[in-house]
């Protein structure tokens, strides 16, 4: 009888690590499939492309900035930043624009080839373009990376992304999809005081 309960015993055992070693098996891929998805794809999969308007509160602390409606998801970068950085530049001949904030730069350039400087972080240029002698930034991009509620690994791009756009003072960014609805997105851009 006891042999049986020792056999018993080994057997649920052997049970057991089996159920971890296909839990550990499954869904070990499951969570990296996640990472495998190019970030880009990742904020469309998120974010509606088709929505008409983006209305956009910017919030600085407890004062409300300034509330407006943009058409799609472009909205200018003075719209969003003009009363929360240190100065906005915009040098016309070499079109680039550049946010500066606590002794950093956002830059953006129309050549691919503008050499970064090690106080500066260059806006990849498929996030903004330039229009009108204007710089509007996708605000999908900023929505994803600064969410309130994402949690990101240390060794993704959205982690690196934030940490390299922290100089802006961006708290948190709240993005509500109505798209079904009214066909907008709602985004409320919280600051640091």
């Amino acid at each position: 009888m006891a042999l049986y309960y020792v056999a018993y015993k080994e057997l649920i055992t052997l049970r057991k690590i089996w159920i971890c070693f296909i839990f550990i098996l499954f869904a070990d891929p499951l969570r990296t499939y996640a990472e495998l998805i190019p970030f880009q794809e990742r904020i469309v999969s998120i974010y509606p492309t088709n929505n008409e308007a983006t209305e956009v509160i910017v919030r600085q602390g407890t004062k409300e900035a300034s509330t407006f409606t943009v058409k799609g998801n472009d909205v200018a970068v003075r719209d969003i930043f003009a009363s929360n950085v240190d100065k906005i530049t915009w040098d016309h001949q070499a079109k680039i624009a550049k946010i500066s904030n606590n002794g950093q730069e956002l830059v953006f350039a129309l050549s691919a080839s503008y050499p970064e400087q090690d106080n500066e972080v260059v806006v990849p240029s498929g996030w903004f373009k330039f229009e009108d002698g204007r710089v509007f930034i996708n605000l999908l991009y900023l929505s994803y990376i600064f969410d309130r509620y994402a949690e990101f690994n240390a060794d993704s791009e959205e982690f690196a992304w934030k940490n390299k756009l922290k100089f802006l003072d961006i708290e948190f960014i709240d993005t509500i999809n109505s798209t079904p609805k009214d066909r907008m997105v709602h985004s409320f851009i919280q600051f640091t005081e």
